[in-house]
């Protein structure tokens, strides 16, 4: 508009959403663009864990401002070895996430079937997530032919349920050095 030209406010929207997709078109074709008040978030194609910040009033090609903000990895482990009869419980929260995926440290061993992970949506037990047997010994997902394990929400609990003798049979050969898992997660 001119100087001294007010947009009405159906022409301050068609104003931004032409600018909203030259800032799309800069950043090189990412989608899934949200209007959350003043505020635009977008989702990055290359790594869904960054999200894409831009202010409504910057939306400008000639200056928009971007800033990349990664929800950090989780690791869960227990003690290496782990000691008999000790379960544990661990929460994992990771806000803004839409989904979590879990992958296993290769070196992770359990005495099977005794000594397994498993994961639930709370303490309740309730709803569990991938396995209902939990993971021990070689499913461990993520660790050579087997999947990741996709959590479908931001929070979560990890149960280690330790029923046997624990590391103390296999302590030399090194066998049952316990668990790690690494969180990521996708938005």
């Amino acid at each position: 508009p001119g100087p001294g030209r007010v947009l009405s406010p159906s022409e301050q929207r068609r104003r931004e959403s032409q600018n909203l997709v030259s800032a799309l078109a800069i950043l090189g074709g990412e989608k899934e663009a949200l209007r959350m008040g003043s505020l635009v978030r977008l989702r990055s194609e290359s790594d869904p864990g960054i999200v894409i910040r831009l202010s409504h009033f910057i939306l400008r090609p000639e200056n928009a401002v971007v800033s990349e903000e990664k929800i950090p990895d989780v690791t869960v482990q227990s003690t290496h070895p782990y000691q008999p009869r000790t379960s544990q419980w661990f929460d994992v929260r990771m806000p803004g996430a839409k989904e979590v995926r879990i992958r296993f440290d290769p070196r992770s061993h359990t005495r099977s079937p005794s000594d397994s992970v498993y994961f639930y949506k709370n303490r309740s037990r309730r709803q569990v997530f991938g396995n209902s047997h939990g993971y021990d010994g070689r499913s461990w997902p993520g660790v050579g032919l087997n999947r990741e394990l996709v959590i479908p929400t931001n929070s979560f609990v990890a149960y280690f349920r330790v029923m046997g003798s624990g590391s103390s049979s296999k302590t030399a050969s090194g066998k049952e050095w316990g668990f790690r898992f690494t969180a990521r997660a996708s938005s």
